[in-house]
């Protein structure tokens, strides 16, 4: 016997004891609380068997296999209505898909079982897809966002990347300030936050104000690309330019494949040829 099948039967033994006892306890607990208890111990092994499917699919999902994923997440929810992970990789399935039908009935289906903070994030989730990934809708975007907040005005991840989300598109900028400012009344030493209101900043041409807020932000995560990528932009704008370049050179070090940082890189280079050797400094 090799070992999966030694541990498959293993499976199966604890399986058939767990049911025999349950079997053995529902004939000795007529009344209430062992009926209510029997019901919370099938509720633990729905739960235990709905996690194995959703790291099934989990697995499935890093080799490709969507459908057998698909799968495997549904069975996941027919054993535990309550399992945030499989709406959340389900989610995110459909709207790589495109199939808003099923994306819309799954949001109806969390909403009538899990708690009011968790469908927020789901909604909050689902704006960043769209926002950031491809297939992208702005539209559709916002509408997650808003409704993530509508749920729960005090999500902090909805207000910052749905205010960041405005930044990067160079839109509605005051209530991407006022969003993120409250982001970070609520987390204050959150540097993706920091970085947030610094590159509304930049985006509103308060460079000085940007540069400040950025440079905390690295000083609190400075392993992330992005945040270098932003500061080296803010120094281009007031002609740092040696400063700039590092902070770029710095975000291709971190991820090699930063695409924002390779292009400003290029354009800096020549901006350094143009430019007096005074203002190089």
């Amino acid at each position: 016997m090799n070992w999966k099948v030694a541990k498959a039967f293993s499976y199966l033994i604890v399986l058939l004891l767990l049911v025999g006892g349950l079997i053995v306890l529902a004939h000795s607990c007529r009344d209430e609380v062992g009926t209510s208890f029997i019901a919370e111990i099938l509720k633990v092994f729905n739960r235990l068997q709905a996690s194995r499917h959703v790291r099934a699919a989990e697995a499935l999902l890093s080799q490709g296999r969507v459908e057998e994923a698909k799968t495997q997440l549904c069975k996941a929810l027919e054993l535990d209505s309550k399992s945030f992970a499989a709406h959340s990789l389900l989610i995110v399935i459909y709207l790589t898909e495109g199939d808003a039908q099923s994306v819309e009935k799954l949001f109806k289906h969390a909403e009538a079982n899990l708690p009011t903070e968790q469908v927020s994030l789901l909604y909050t989730d689902a704006g960043d897809r769209c926002a950031f990934f491809e297939p992208s809708n702005w539209g559709a975007a916002e509408r997650y966002y808003q409704r993530a907040l509508t749920l729960n005005p005090n999500n902090a991840v909805a207000l910052n990347n749905y205010g960041y989300a405005l930044a990067e598109r160079g839109i509605k900028l005051k209530k991407a300030e006022k969003m993120i400012k409250q982001a970070l009344a609520l987390e204050p030493n959150n540097g993706a936050y920091l970085d947030s209101l610094g590159w509304v900043y930049y985006k509103q041409g308060r460079y000085e104000e940007a540069i400040k807020l950025i440079e905390k932000a690295i000083k609190l995560q400075p392993d992330d690309a992005e945040l270098h990528y932003h500061l080296g932009m803010a120094y281009t704008a007031v002609g740092r330019l040696e400063d700039a370049k590092r902070q770029l050179e710095e975000a291709l070090r971190i991820n090699p494949n930063h695409k924002g940082a390779s292009e400003a890189i290029k354009q800096l280079e020549q901006k350094r040829e143009e430019a007096p050797m005074g203002e190089m400094a």
